[in-house]
């Protein structure tokens, strides 16, 4: 029972029975006062012009129709209890009342202290209840949408996730990040274990079959009144690309300054090879026995020098003459030596766009990038296949950049060698550049075809991608700046 003292309104029309409320009103442990209205106009006016705490109701007014009278209250005074005071045999209307917004209903031939105190004290602590509820619930929704005006604005990509793992809520730059849209996202599974705590990355294929690669962040919290997982993803793709790259770029500086100084030195001890070699087959020229093995010397002397040539190519000291040239005419003498490299059970295609594509390379040093990659795609068909040679226009964009880590946004000419082989696996693609790297089998080539490659490449301050997985082949590309 509350303590303080309650303003009781009365709004009864019989004058009769607002007497025998007041007098039950005495007789109840209520602390109150009371004022009394015969119609709900005097009623309404009572309650602007003072405080009131609860209003007892009587439904059949002068100037109020059944449930009209109590409607008004409840619009203009939603904070209020509510009792209405019915007649004999009136549940039905007591309970319509209740459906309308009354706290409890009365009949007026029941009453005494006792069910009015209950009554009254039952009703102020509900409307209490229900006031605190409306209060907790608008001040939930008021933080829910303040959360999720936060997380819509992100630029991190938020997912929040529930505890059977679906997917429950995600921000527009979570979208953006998958490639995907709400609809093809709500309510399905993450697809990642998030009870791994050692999970500080995620790489996610994107629809495009890129992957991207997003530093994860997870927050357990509640939302909407369930315990849930707010998941971060922030896109490092470029900035893991550009370490990778910075570390590969240190890794060829060290590489490339030791082989500059092997290459040299041998090339030293080569000439005095071939020097000696050449005044020894002049001597021996009337000694058939002796000729043969000198010979042997010096084409092991030629073999020697060539990959010292293939070293200092390496390791970018070797000087490019470097010409303006259509390079359509440069590829269409190319092709036609190609297939002889490969053989009979490999076929070979051409693609290429309408010429002049003007870029200024050194034509020998490009066909030797393109006779590398012939070979490894020889020796991944080994069971036969195809090899297609594609040669267009190429604009590098700014989306080449955020994914790749690198390039230069402008107009390139793009080489393209698609074969339909074994494939490459995820692994082994990221150390293929490096130099002495291989998976061929001990005295099957050097390891130096692709890191001599990309080395001639980014000479011509070009790029050279390889996009591949088991099973699919291998598509290597090199873009060269098209001549302004």
């Amino acid at each position: 029972m509350p303590h303080e003292t309650i303003q009781i309104v009365l709004i009864e029309d019989n004058p009769g029975d607002a007497r025998l409320i007041i007098e039950m009103l005495r007789d109840t442990s209520i602390r109150h006062t009371t004022s009394h209205s015969e119609t709900l106009a005097d009623g309404l006016a009572s309650l602007q012009q003072g405080k009131a705490d609860f209003i007892l109701l009587d439904l059949g007014l002068p100037d109020s129709h059944q449930l009209q009278g109590l409607e008004l209250i409840v619009d203009r005074y939603p904070g209020l209890p509510v009792v209405v005071l019915t007649g004999l045999n009136s549940e039905e209307i007591g309970f319509s009342a209740l459906k309308k917004g009354a706290q409890d209903f009365l009949n007026k031939d029941e009453i005494n202290p006792a069910i009015l105190q209950k009554t009254i004290n039952y009703s102020i602590e509900r409307q209490r209840l229900k006031s605190a509820l409306h209060d907790a619930t608008t001040h939930l929704q008021e933080s829910e949408n303040r959360l999720r005006q936060v997380i819509e604005k992100n630029s991190d990509g938020i997912l929040i996730i529930n505890h059977s793992g679906l997917v429950r809520f995600i921000n527009p730059a979570a979208e953006t990040l998958l490639g995907r849209s709400q609809e093809e996202i709500l309510g399905l599974p993450f697809g990642f274990d998030l009870k791994d705590t050692n999970l500080t990355e995620l790489r996610i294929p994107r629809r495009n079959g890129l992957e991207i690669i997003c530093e994860l962040r997870l927050v357990n919290t509640e939302w909407l009144a369930e315990q849930v997982t707010l998941v971060s993803l922030r896109d490092v793709t470029a900035q893991r690309r550009l370490e990778m790259q910075l570390r590969y770029a240190q890794k060829m500086e060290s590489v490339g300054n030791l082989t500059r100084g092997v290459a040299h030195d041998f090339n030293n001890i080569l000439a005095a090879i071939i020097g000696y070699g050449s005044v020894l087959e002049m001597k021996t020229i009337d000694q058939p026995l002796l000729q043969g093995p000198v010979q042997q010397i010096l084409a092991a002397a030629d073999r020697a020098s060539a990959l010292t040539k293939a070293l200092l190519s390496f390791s970018r000291n070797q000087p490019g003459q470097m010409q303006k040239r259509d390079l359509l005419e440069m590829i269409q003498r190319v092709s036609q030596l190609i297939p002889a490299m490969l053989g009979q059970n490999i076929s070979f295609s051409t693609r290429l766009t309408e010429p002049p594509l003007d870029v200024e390379i050194d034509a020998a040093q490009i066909e030797q990038v393109l006779f590398n990659l012939t070979s490894n795609a020889r020796k991944a068909m080994k069971n036969g296949g195809a090899l297609t040679l594609t040669v267009d226009r190429h604009e590098l964009s700014a989306e080449f950049r955020k994914t790749n880590g690198f390039g230069r946004p402008g107009h390139y000419a793009r080489i393209a060698l698609t074969d339909t082989g074994e494939g490459i696996d995820e692994k082994t693609r990221e150390m293929i550049f490096e130099p002495f790297f291989s998976t061929r089998e001990t005295g099957d080539g050097t390891g130096l075809g692709l890191a001599i490659s990309y080395g001639i490449v980014k000479q011509h301050h070009g790029y050279i991608l390889c996009r591949s997985a088991p099973g699919n082949g291998s598509t290597f590309e090199i873009l060269l700046p098209i001549c302004p």
